[in-house]
């Protein structure tokens, strides 16, 4: 949570906002996982923390990478979108 947090605050201040967080469920929906795969995210099970938006994740129109919104919460949205990102 503390780093979710330090990042939503981060990203307040770049332009529309938002940015990607680098977990995708591309190749298996609802499976959510960093791009390079190393671990499974399913929703908000496992234990591990997640940070979804209500009623998110909702794969509308095909949705299969995920952004932090400056107020903390994760939303899917189309990877084609040309957001900045967090890595770390």
């Amino acid at each position: 949570p503390e780093e979710n947090t330090f990042l939503a605050q981060l990203i307040n201040g770049i332009p529309n906002g938002r940015a990607w967080i680098g977990i995708t469920d591309a190749h298996q929906e609802g499976a959510w996982a960093p791009i390079n795969g190393e671990i499974v995210v399913r929703g908000q099970d496992l234990g591990r923390y997640t940070n979804w938006g209500a009623g998110e994740p909702n794969n509308s129109a095909g949705e299969d990478c995920a952004e932090l919104f400056p107020a903390g919460n994760w939303n899917d949205l189309s990877c084609a979108n040309t957001w900045g990102y967090v890595c770390e």
